[in-house]
């Protein structure tokens, strides 16, 4: 009986992994605040941990912005929706010329009216999912609620703030690493890389969680 009431279990547990994909599987997985000379313009890159081909609607989810002196609200179009295991990147409209050059080859699926207009050495990102809670990452001398636990430090001009895909960080394998703390989630990344939901695909480490669901994702990915 005890391998029928596991396999039970672990449907059940399966079932509230798939409630999960809805939403909170969706995480910010690249910031780029402080756009250098050689990189790309300000950016917000956001991964989906789901399944494959699960296109994720994502419309009117909201993107809040710690810039200097206020907070900045972006929310994402009616057509935007995120692929399972992929990408969607969010720019800024004043940089539509840029981005257009054959530098990038994956531009924003999303640009906003948002000036991303951060404080040096401070500022933080925070994503409100619908129904399903919030994300953030913030640098430096952030406010809460832009960051989640202990901020991450920060980083050079030209480099970006990246969500590791697990303790260990394998850049094929995603970004959903989530301990609930920015300082140990996100890496200094010296080459910025925005991906969009034209993107490869990158299958999600199966040791991001630290509890059943972890466990059934090396299964749900085989």
């Amino acid at each position: 009986m005890r391998p029928v009431i596991a396999i039970l279990v672990l449907g059940m547990l399966a079932g509230g992994a798939s409630a999960r994909d809805s939403v909170e599987l969706v995480y910010i997985s690249e910031v780029l605040y402080d756009a250098g000379s050689n990189s790309p313009p300000p950016f917000i890159e956001l991964y989906y941990a789901g399944k494959k081909g699960d296109n994720l609607d994502i419309s009117g989810w909201r993107i809040r912005i710690k810039v200097k002196d206020t907070v900045e609200t972006v929310t994402l179009p009616a057509s935007a929706k995120i692929p399972g295991c992929g990408f969607y990147l969010i720019g800024r409209e004043a940089d539509r010329g840029t981005w257009s050059s054959s530098r990038f080859p994956y531009k924003p699926d999303f640009y906003c009216t948002a000036s991303m207009d951060y404080k040096p050495g401070e500022g933080g990102v925070q994503l409100i999912r619908s129904g399903g809670g919030a994300d953030a990452v913030g640098w430096g001398r952030v406010i809460i609620p832009f960051y989640e636990e202990v901020p991450h430090l920060g980083v050079r001009e030209g480099h970006s703030l990246e969500r590791k895909s697990g303790e260990a960080h394998n850049e094929t394998k995603g970004n959903s690493y989530d301990t609930d703390n920015n300082l140990n989630d996100f890496r200094d990344r010296s080459s910025p890389q925005p991906q969009n939901i034209h993107s490869p695909l990158e299958y999600p480490a199966a040791s991001t969680e630290n509890d059943a669901w972890g466990r059934i994702k090396a299964m749900y990915y085989g």
